[in-house]
């Protein structure tokens, strides 16, 4: 099979996206298919850290022009058409940025069947943010987009069930993966490298946080129900790019008792075996969004063995809400605050969770199987989406 991925940009502080791009490009390659990649260098040209390719992969990335969000890229439409010839199918991801918008008319006026995942971009949640502006899109060229995608690809049937449009075009739900082996490390060995990149942590036990900061992340609140309810031995791990300028205002309210400073520890963008050791060191990891169409940060925490600890705003919840190493709480600080207490009360009994997490990733997000469904799914579409999804 043929088959061109497009993704505005590829950096680590692109979070999800990337992640998935890059492993779909490994695993399809090495299932002997042709794969290409076409995107633009938006976010790198800004500094951020451009995702490395495995050896073999094919990819193109244009230069961006103007703003970084719209990724204006001149010569992405021409590049797009030259890459479309000889294609079987074209895997979008993303919405509202120029090359998505330039790889959805050129794949309609080739007639190659598109695959376009929105990455939560087309849920209410996400709709409602600059709403003007996807409004007008959605008015202008929603008609284009309809025409152009073959089939929808969601991460969850949350998302498939709200997002734009509600109709019966085909769509499938096939969630984000994880390669189990990058997080398999002891948790001993993990805290060794912790505290050789992280030395202000020195030996004491953390609950960690791992994302872009962002409004929607709620990371305020769980500032606030940490330093109410965690064990004053326990410190917190903020990790992760500050893409909304946030972490400054939060800072200075930390700063205002020295006690309160000290329990919470930032780190920037972490990728490698340093995340991961992030991740299998931690007793628990917390994710308290207001909206995630997945949560692939907290499947890459059970498979480093850290039991999680969401809210129900995470798609990913209802998966795993009956397991012994997940606990979903409402958005409340509160409610969080009584559940970090109770929980960080007995770090053991989240360490023998954590143990059947690593094994429950392995049967169900695993890249190999993972790749291996989507891989079914394109032949689905390919035969005009007759069969049942």
């Amino acid at each position: 099979m043929r088959i061109l991925h497009v993704i505005p940009g590829l950096t680590h502080e692109r979070g999800g996206p990337s992640c998935v791009v890059r492993a779909l490009l490994e695993h399809q390659g090495r299932a002997g298919h042709d794969v290409r990649l076409l995107t633009t260098d938006q976010g790198a040209r800004c500094g951020e850290q451009a995702v490395e390719l495995g050896v073999g992969c094919r990819a193109d990335r244009l230069a961006v022009h103007g703003p970084d969000r719209l990724a204006f890229a001149p010569g992405f439409r021409a590049a797009c058409r030259a890459a479309l010839r000889g294609v079987d199918l074209v895997h979008v991801h993303s919405i509202f940025t120029h090359p998505v918008h330039a790889a959805l008319a050129e794949a309609a006026a080739c007639g190659v069947p598109v695959v376009l995942r929105p990455c939560g971009q087309l849920h209410p949640y996400s709709l409602n943010r600059s709403r003007w502006i996807k409004r007008l899109y959605l008015g202008a060229w929603g008609r284009l987009v309809r025409r152009a995608c073959t089939a929808w690809h969601f991460t969850s049937e949350e998302e498939s069930a709200r997002s734009w449009p509600a109709d019966s075009s085909p769509r499938f739900v096939i969630p984000n993966g994880v390669e189990p082996s990058d997080y398999a490390m002891p948790r001993e060995e993990a805290r060794r490298a912790v505290e050789t990149f992280l030395p202000a942590l020195e030996t004491a036990p953390y609950v960690l946080w791992l994302g872009r900061l962002h409004a929607k992340k709620r990371v305020d609140l769980l500032l606030r129900a940490f330093l109410a309810g965690a064990p004053r031995h326990f410190k917190l791990v903020i990790a992760g790019p500050d893409t909304g300028r946030l972490w400054g205002g939060m800072a200075r309210t930390l700063e205002r008792e020295a006690h309160t400073a000290q329990r919470v520890l930032r780190v920037p963008t972490v990728t490698g075996r340093n995340k991961a050791a992030l991740l299998a060191g931690a007793t628990l990891f917390a994710m308290p969004s207001e909206h995630e169409n997945f949560g692939i940060a907290a499947v890459e925490s059970l498979a480093a063995s850290t039991p999680v600890l969401l809210s129900p705003h995470v798609d990913l919840a209802g998966a795993l809400h009956r397991e012994p190493f997940v606990d979903v709480t409402s958005l409340d600080a509160g409610a969080w605050a009584e559940k970090l207490a109770q929980r960080l009360a007995d770090p053991d009994r989240l360490a023998r969770a954590g143990e059947l997490a690593k094994a429950w990733v392995r049967q169900r997000y695993a890249w190999h199987r993972v790749s291996a469904d989507l891989l079914d799914r394109y032949r689905w579409v390919l035969s005009g989406c007759r069969a049942a999804a």
